[in-house]
């Protein structure tokens, strides 16, 4: 009987009455089917009745005024009707799946290590006069006859590996010139990029115009890179390097208000029906633009080839709406901005060395948060002159 109430589909509902053995009897006489009647609690029990009779039993609980909550649904009706509406889904799937079957046995792309513009041209070229191209068997690829051929591109090629990995091909080449492109170090000087007291100031090349203790403003001269000497008719420039640290000092204000929008349950609900394959999934309408779904009942359909879950469940709608902040909430918050404030306002390579917070309520409840910080630092950025 269970089984046919599953093909049927089927409801496990909670009732509750002062006595729920009488509305049990009475929806019996009605002619509505009940199965696995247990009992939860002296004014309470659970049973199983046919999708198709719980508007009924509804009606009579009204009348009997006895509360039915609703368990759990499932039954294989519920899926079909779910499975008829997403055929085209369901092979949609299947052809994907079979694409990434074919495709996994196919090259999709060639990478390539160590070459500049002209050199990775130049491999390409190479590769596809091999018969290497996107689409190709894996099979057909032979790394040893790409290798070969790829040393004899350039002089400079001293080593050349290629490999597959997955559907990729990566060709590695190191070319034995490493000075090839060797610097070009045009004159420049070095500026304060912002204020700060300098501690430590050591000229590598330049004339050195700040000392430790002094206090300097963003745009000042911190190394001259004109060190023409005095009477000279050419000027002689240089390229200045020095090391130069110095304490920053920064502010940052963080101001929460009382109130935020937050995502929450509006409290309506609709059963929905889902199917997930491969991690993808798909979900029937449920009329809400946002919502959270609770899964109840779920089974694989062992009559597709495909791992194809077929579940069904309860969808409840989240609504954005304004709520009043705790002072905690309100103070974590105002942490959590401060903390990416720190992260996004200050060098990576500054060393912290103090921070103080003060916290100031408004009168309107926001609240505003104060950070002050120290750090140590590296000081100073080129101009070209």
């Amino acid at each position: 009987m269970f089984r046919w109430t599953s093909f049927q589909g089927y409801d496990i509902i909670k009732v509750a009455n002062f006595r729920p053995e009488r509305f049990i009897n009475r929806i019996i006489t009605e002619g509505i089917s009940v199965h696995n009647i247990r009992r939860m609690n002296r004014y309470a029990a659970m049973m199983t009745v046919s999708h198709r009779d719980l508007p009924k039993a509804l009606a009579l609980s009204e009348e009997d005024g006895c509360e039915i909550e609703i368990l759990r649904r499932g039954g294989l009706q519920l899926i079909a009707g779910f499975l008829r509406a997403r055929l085209a889904l369901a092979v949609g799937l299947a052809l994907a799946a079979a694409a990434l079957i074919f495709l996994s046995h196919r090259l999709i792309a060639v990478r390539t290590e160590g070459c500049d513009a002209n050199l990775t041209a130049e491999v390409f070229e190479t590769i596809e006069g091999l018969g290497v191209r996107r689409g190709c068997r894996l099979s057909d690829i032979d790394t040893a006859l790409i290798t070969s051929h790829l040393k004899q591109l350039d002089p400079r090629i001293t080593l050349v590996s290629a490999s597959v990995n997955g559907v990729v091909l990566n060709v590695s080449v190191s070319l034995g010139e490493e000075d090839r492109h060797e610097a070009n170090n045009p004159p420049c000087s070095i500026y304060a990029d912002k204020d700060c007291v300098i501690l430590r100031a050591a000229a590598l090349d330049g004339k050195l115009c700040v000392q430790p203790g002094d206090a300097v403003k963003k745009g000042q001269l911190l190394v001259d890179g004109d060190v023409t000497p005095e009477g000279a008719e050419t000027p002689t420039l240089v390229h200045s390097e020095a090391e130069i640290l110095g304490e920053a000092a920064y502010r940052f204000s963080i101001t929460v208000e009382p109130t935020a929008n937050k995502p929450k349950k509006s409290g309506n609900s609709r059963a929905y029906a889902r199917l997930s394959l491969f991690g993808l999934r798909c979900d029937s309408k449920t009329g809400f633009e946002r919502y959270d779904a609770d899964p109840l009942y779920g089974s694989m359909l062992t009559a597709f080839p495909l791992p194809i879950e077929a579940s069904c469940g309860t969808a409840w709608e989240i609504v954005i709406a304004e709520e009043r902040l705790s002072k905690d909430e309100m103070i974590a918050e105002a942490l959590k901005r401060a903390d990416i404030a720190l992260v996004t306002g200050i060098p990576s390579d500054a060393r912290l060395i103090s921070k103080t917070t003060d916290l100031v309520w408004n009168d309107d409840g926001s609240l505003i948060l104060a950070v002050n910080v120290h750090t140590i630092e590296n000081i100073g950025s080129q101009r070209y002159l």
